[in-house]
């Protein structure tokens, strides 16, 4: 569904927001802060940072209304998350360790979030280190390519832990 912008040409705004906490779709942000400034069309939130459960996590995000296409931009970095309070937060069972990464420099353009995913272009990585994952995670998302190999899941992934120096 495309999202109306036409009101973002028609106001400017600086805006200063701190929060003690937020929860967003179940997941308590701490510490967050923002300013985001509307001028002329562009909208503009820069920095945006928050405390998740694991770790820090910071923003930088822009909409220009008045230019062809809307280009809209994302920069989001998260550079060590620990998997474990953050995982629990989302309620997911998975016995999961480690410290997480997160680095996404992306540019997109379009009046929807489906055009802004389906142009999306840049970068976006993921890494956990010094992690570990109970084998029952990893067998399911595997088990059909070592099916089609003809090997056993038990042969890679059998009981206990498997260790995770680096994973990107």
């Amino acid at each position: 569904t495309p999202l109306d912008i036409a009101p973002l040409a028609l106001a400017d705004a600086d805006i200063a927001l701190d929060f003690g906490e937020l929860d967003v779709a179940g997941l308590p942000f701490k510490d967050v802060s923002a300013t985001i400034a509307l001028k002329g069309g562009v909208l503009l939130a820069d920095p945006v940072r928050a405390q998740l459960p694991g770790g820090p996590v910071e923003l930088r995000a822009s909409l220009d209304s008045t230019a062809p296409g809307v280009p809209v931009a994302l920069r989001l970095r998260a550079p060590g998350l620990s998997m474990r309070p953050l995982l629990e937060r989302l309620g997911r069972t998975e016995d999961v360790t480690g410290t997480l990464s997160l680095d996404a420099d992306l540019t997109a353009a379009g009046r929807s979030p489906h055009a802004w995913a389906a142009s999306a272009t840049g970068h976006l990585a993921a890494a956990i280190v010094d992690g570990s994952i109970d084998n029952a995670v990893l067998a399911p998302p595997f088990s059909g390519v070592l099916r089609v190999a003809h090997l056993s899941p038990d042969l890679m992934f059998g009981p206990g832990r498997s260790h995770l120096r680096c994973a990107a």
